[in-house]
């Protein structure tokens, strides 16, 4: 034995090196190493310190202990490189602490059987160890002990256990600690654990924090009695986070009838099941959480029978992935939560299940649902009991929304023919039934769940709750029609027993029962996100209700809506950019004239752009900046022409919240201009100018649904002239110049496909007149201002447009604005004799246009 009591640097065992202890239960030296006292307790002030202790060999051990750490022991590093075998046996421990160790690392094997009691790899025995670290392999059948603190517990390697004692865990606590035993548990992508016979984390205590990249195995298949009645294989609370991106796999017992799960956490801030977290079992729940602050998953929770997620008084639940049993519920809500559903809820039973505890004597709560993904369930298959939601009376759903794809006739939506709504056995079987699917499905009054009756009164939905997913429903397949009567209240259908079968699978219209017996109708509970459709409703009486409301929303129907075409926005966001750039070229243009004495003048501007374009019939604004560059070369033929030619490159990108659109565009454009002095004089010249030009604009749509996402290509290409007359007017060196144009441009905008919309072919025709004056003041031969203002004046604002859905064509006429006002300001500088740059602001408004343009501009002339 070597007992240390005061500062010691290293012990080593070396490569090859094997050390054998064997010792009988009653050995007086029951310790291969011994550090500090037992007598100078953890306050004492004459610490025992060991820097280092590392095995590079094999340690074989029997019916003793290599290691003691007292209560004023110190132990820096414990590094295993080699072996730790625990050979025959005996009490018997690698590790005994009760004082501090900072790190255990275990690159090598720790090898533990565990046929005798006192007997495990680690025990922590109110001692505090900083981090463990396993790279290597732990293989026990005895569990981890700890009565003390652990701040981190580290896998990277292959952890493989068997219990003796269905009741332990791997890391357990045989006493109820009131503090923190574990603080972190982290297995990396690395870190294999396979256990078999016992729960993985069981204790009372807190944790900090519970993340599993890797791959955790528990098999109870061999346990044949459980004491507690339960077992669980990871359970704690208190934690701040628990975050799982591997998989948590269970295998219960077949052998006896006992409630086995795979998670069991309470009071923790967040509970994250990532995009690649698998947490399953064969049978019972796969997580059981209350007092959450906030649950997430993205990933799969999964039972074969049971209920694959039990929640209690959750702030906020949120699933984007999948949470499925194949026998029983996907969720059951115990206690309020609210939840937001944006994946898949899938249960053979019920795929949301408002239940409490199970008793008559459930204290009633109130549970908020959000659904943009997708509930689904699969009935039994002998009875045929199976619904979307299952609510007892002491519950209250209040959906705020419901995503539902009708793909019916409204004959079956309706029962017209008293056909069951066209859904029977096999289809209330079939998870993916789109019949059934066109429908809210709750359960009968009959159905499992220990309440007499269903509450189905108690589900409140809210103005907008009900959401129609159009692009689903407008399908070659389905047999949904536009401009079709629908009834509200068959929204809403109870799957009823049938008296002379006994068995479930009776469809009967609820709706008129829901919202505490006002129904559905009661309020506008129609929510459409793409607006290219609208609902009209039909009012009635609420025949399911015996305060009968002649206001009642008794049926609806969905229609298109022309004000809200696609092609309008399009149009308009081609247009509005055509009119821009047009009116900025023509200023650009109009400047590299001015003063024009050489015969050759080139130019090279570059520019940025916000655009804020508000469009009509509710459609918002379109919103976007972008940047530009433009190249131009003008040559003086006589003294009174100049040609000129100048090309460009507009890259924009639009954004228009209210119809969930961004249109880019690429923009390439060019033109001639030619410049004549009609009459020059000595304070004075009159001139006219005509310009050709033509432009090619490539633009993609992208339309951002709350269920889906479409995009489209369409090209714009557009050609035009226009002429201008005005006079120059010299005054020192203050140059003022009115003006007038008049031009025409012809805008051909291709046809696209945005969902079940297909949009036809816009052709525009711009005739516009702008009066305009212009100014430039010379401040010397080196500094100049120039400004301008002018209207844009449309002499016809009007212009068609069409589009088709389900083959039916629907057209309308559209607006521009009548005016738009434009004004621009350039501050320039000479650098040399033959070149020179400006800074300028080109700005553009009307009624319904404001945009913004900063150029910098560089000339050469020779």
């Amino acid at each position: 034995m070597l007992w240390n009591k005061g500062n010691l640097s290293k012990i080593i065992v070396s490569k090859g090196v094997t050390y054998e202890h064997i010792a009988g239960d009653g050995n007086a030296n029951p310790y291969t190493i011994v550090n500090g006292t037992k007598e100078g307790g953890d306050d004492s002030v004459n610490k025992a310190v060991i820097d280092l202790i590392q095995n590079d060999g094999t340690i074989k051990l029997s019916s003793h202990t290599f290691l003691k750490n007292h209560d004023d022991g110190v132990i820096n590093s414990f590094v295993n490189n080699g072996k730790i075998e625990h050979i025959s046996n005996g009490h018997s421990y690698a590790l005994d602490n009760d004082g501090e160790i900072k790190e255990i690392i275990n690159n090598g094997e720790i090898i533990y059987s565990n046929s005798f009691s006192s007997v495990s790899m680690i025990q922590n025995q109110y001692g505090h160890i900083g981090k463990i670290i396993n790279n290597g392999t732990l293989q026990t059948d005895a569990p981890f002990t700890n009565f003390g603190n652990i701040d981190f517990i580290i896998n990277n390697g292959t952890i493989n256990a068997t219990g003796t004692s269905n009741e332990l865990g791997f890391f357990s606590t045989f006493i109820n600690v009131s503090g923190e035993p574990i603080d972190n548990f982290f297995n990396s992508k690395e870190g294999k654990i396979n256990l078999k016979n016992m729960n993985f984390i069981s204790y009372s205590g807190k944790m900090e924090s519970f993340v599993n990249e890797g791959q955790i195995d528990i098999d109870y298949s061999e346990i044949t009695s459980i004491n507690n009645g339960s077992s669980t294989a990871i359970s704690f609370s208190g934690a701040k986070e628990f975050y799982n991106n591997g998989s948590i796999n269970v295998v219960t017992s077949k052998n006896i009838d006992n409630e086995f799960g795979v998670i069991n956490i309470d009071s923790i801030a967040t509970f994250t099941n990532d995009i690649n977290g698998i947490i399953s079992i064969d049978k019972g729940i796969a997580v059981y959480a209350s007092d959450i602050t906030t649950f997430t998953n993205s990933g799969i929770i999964s039972t074969n029978e049971g209920e694959a997620v039990k929640i209690k008084n959750i702030d906020t639940f949120t699933n984007t992935g999948t949470i499925k049993s194949d026998n029983g519920y996907a969720i059951t809500v115990a206690a309020g939560a609210n939840i937001d559903n944006q994946g898949v809820l899938q249960g053979s039973i019920v795929a949301l299940h408002l239940h409490g505890d199970g008793s008559s004597s459930t204290t009633p709560f109130t549970t908020e649902f959000s659904n943009t993904g997708e509930l689904k369930f699969s009935a039994d298959k002998n009875t045929g009991e199976g619904a979307h939601l299952g609510i007892a009376s002491y519950g209250t759903l209040n959906v705020n929304k419901y995503k539902l794809s009708i793909t019916q006739s409204a004959e079956d939506f309706n029962n017209a023919n008293n056909n069951n709504y066209n859904i029977d056995n096999n289809k209330l079987n079939d998870l993916d039934n789109t019949d059934k699917q066109s429908h809210i499905i709750v359960l009968g009054p009959d159905a499992a769940g220990g309440h007499p009756d269903a509450g189905w009164s108690s589900i409140n939905f809210k103005e907008g709750s009900v959401f129609l997913d159009m692009d689903s429903m407008i399908k070659q397949e389905s047999s949904f029609r536009l401009n079709t009567v629908y009834d509200s209240n068959s929204l809403v259908l109870a799957n009823q027993k049938d008296n002379t079968t006994n068995n479930f699978g009776k469809l009967e219209a609820v709706g008129g029962e829901v919202n505490n017996g006002k129904g559905i109708g009661s309020v506008d509970f129609i929510y459409l996100d793409n607006n290219i459709y609208k609902a009209e409703y039909i009012k009635g009486d609420n025949t399911a209700s015996a305060d009968l409301e002649s206001d009642y929303n008794a049926k609806f129907k969905i229609t298109a809506d022309t004000l809200n075409s696609k092609s309008y926005v399009a149009a308009q966001a081609s247009t509005l950019s055509h009119i821009r750039r047009n009116y900025m070229i023509a200023n650009v243009i109009d400047e590299e004239i001015k003063n024009f004495n050489q015969d050759y003048k080139s130019f090279i501007k570059t520019y940025y752009v916000d655009d804020n374009y508000d469009l009509a019939n509710n459609n918002g604004s379109l919103k976007g900046d972008g940047y530009g560059l433009i190249l131009g070369l003008n040559k003086r033929i006589t003294e009174d022409k100049i040609l000129g030619f100048y090309m460009g490159y507009e890259d924009l990108s639009l954004d228009n919240t209210m119809n969930r659109l961004n249109i880019k565009d690429k923009a390439f454009y060019g033109g001639v201009n030619y410049y004549l002095s009609l009459m020059q004089g000595e304070d004075g010249d009159l001139f006219a100018k005509t310009q050709a030009r033509l432009s090619y604009t490539d633009s993609k749509m992208q339309r951002t649904l709350i269920s889906s996402q479409d995009n489209s290509n369409y090209d714009t290409l557009s050609y035009g002239v226009a002429f201008s007359l005005g006079y120059e007017k010299k005054i020192n060196n203050f140059i003022l110049t009115p003006k007038m144009s008049l031009a025409y441009d012809r805008l051909n905008i291709d046809s696209f496909t945005l969902g079940n919309e297909r949009y036809s072919k816009n052709n525009i025709n711009l005739y516009t007149l702008s009066p305009a004056l212009e100014a430039r003041y010379d401040f010397n031969d080196k500094m100049y201002i120039a400004a301008n203002l002018g209207v844009n004046i449309n002499l016809d604002d009007t212009y068609n447009s069409d589009f088709m859905i389900e083959n039916i064509r629907y057209s309308d006429s559209y607006v521009l604005d009548d005016f738009y006002y434009f004004n621009k300001i350039d501050l320039g500088l000479r650098l040399s004799n033959n070149t020179d740059i400006a800074l300028g602001y080109n700005g553009i408004y009307s009624n319904r246009l404001t945009s913004h343009s900063a150029m910098f501009n560089m000339r050469w002339w020779f």
